[in-house]
């Protein structure tokens, strides 16, 4: 009974059910890409860092002479 209530709501309304199931198809799709995207560059940017976590911590860090604390400029 549900099945023949289906069968003609959806064979009388065409255009309607091909803009939803256009829809559906749609939005299906943007999840799938978006999943795709992130998942690319998630390995990427785990490339990308594996030689900066690779250096561990010899790192200096260095700021410019200020002439108001008294330094001499090199050069």
């Amino acid at each position: 009974m549900y099945l023949t209530y289906l069968r003609r709501e959806l064979s009388g309304r065409k255009k309607q059910t091909m803009i939803v199931a256009a829809g559906l198809a749609l939005a299906i799709a943007l999840v799938i890409v978006v999943n795709a995207l992130s998942a690319g560059v998630r390995d990427a940017q785990e490339a990308a860092l594996a030689a900066v976590y690779s250096v561990g911590t010899d790192l200096t860090v260095t700021g410019s002479c200020a002439f108001s604390r008294g330094c001499t400029p090199r050069g």
